[in-house]
């Protein structure tokens, strides 16, 4: 079926499972022109289902969705407790991370941190000291004990910050913040 015919396939009523059932199987393969229609032909709302749309896109490592979806007001990248950042940290998808992680909704430190924590268990060093750069990030450090920060995270906390030489000054630093 070419795009002109798939175009041609959607129900025009209301906002119905088809066409968000064809809409997720065009962001799962891809397919941005037909998201694009779909869109701008009122076809579908992009944050049904707790924006899995967006979180679909992330998990795939579509760039270019994601950031087409980002443009629709009906789209929350912070839904379902900030998955889209937290699969692009654990993905290592780093210009989606960055995308995700300029947009005011986001916020990188939910769930303590799951974010930190995946990109450190994976070992995405880009990711965690981008990380490390956000406030918020660094704010719920101070709530985590520190035998159970993974030693990327030390690592990456002792060559960010001038002062830290040792462990022993990562352990007082995080307990100071």
């Amino acid at each position: 079926m070419n795009t002109l015919q798939e175009y041609n396939t959607f129900d025009n009523g209301d906002h119905t499972t088809y066409n968000f059932e064809k809409f997720l199987t065009a962001v799962q393969y891809d397919k941005l022109e037909l998201i694009k229609y779909m869109l701008e032909h009122d076809l579908v709302d992009p944050s049904k289902q707790n924006n899995e749309a967006i979180i679909t896109a992330v998990r795939k490592g579509h760039f270019y969705i994601v950031e087409y979806l980002l443009k629709d007001s009906r789209v929350d990248p912070s839904a379902e407790n900030n998955q889209a950042i937290i699969i692009a940290s654990l993905g290592n998808y780093v210009d989606i991370f960055d995308m995700l992680i300029k947009d005011s909704r986001v916020d990188p430190s939910v769930m303590t941190n799951h974010a930190l924590r995946y990109a450190s268990i994976s070992g995405h060093i880009y990711i965690i000291n981008k990380l490390l750069d956000d406030k918020r990030v660094l704010d719920e450090l101070k709530n985590i004990e520190f035998n159970k920060l993974n030693l990327l995270v030390k690592q990456a906390l002792i060559k960010k910050f001038d002062f830290i030489n040792t462990i022993e000054d990562v352990k007082m630093f995080v307990s100071m913040m």
